[in-house]
């Protein structure tokens, strides 16, 4: 469900619907939890997702563990893949799409 959020932003919806999602799942013929799908919007409505997405991933940066087959993560000093990837911003009115590519808006 969180992919079918993520489709509908990246195609210009900002703050994607219940229906919206439930349009992209079932266009996949995905089967659908109503009440999974409205938990998602509802978290993360007035929210921006790449801020969200920031915040996660922040998180993971400090995850550690004991394998020796996992490299090293990047200390705080080191630049995050947040900040290596040149993102849109979220308050941003130049793409007034509204998810029309998805047939969403």
């Amino acid at each position: 469900y969180i992919a079918s959020y993520l489709l509908a932003v990246l195609g210009g919806n900002k703050s994607p619907t219940s229906e919206n999602i439930i349009q992209i799942l079932t266009a996949s013929n995905a089967n659908i939890d109503e009440e999974a799908v409205n938990k998602i919007v509802n978290e993360l409505q007035g929210k921006c997702v790449y801020d969200v997405m920031e915040k996660g991933a922040e998180k993971l940066i400090f995850f550690n563990t004991k394998s020796p087959s996992i490299e090293k993560l990047p200390t705080p000093q080191e630049p995050s893949i947040i900040e290596l990837i040149d993102q849109p911003s979220c308050s941003s009115d130049d793409d007034d799409d509204d998810g029309e590519m998805f047939g969403l808006g």
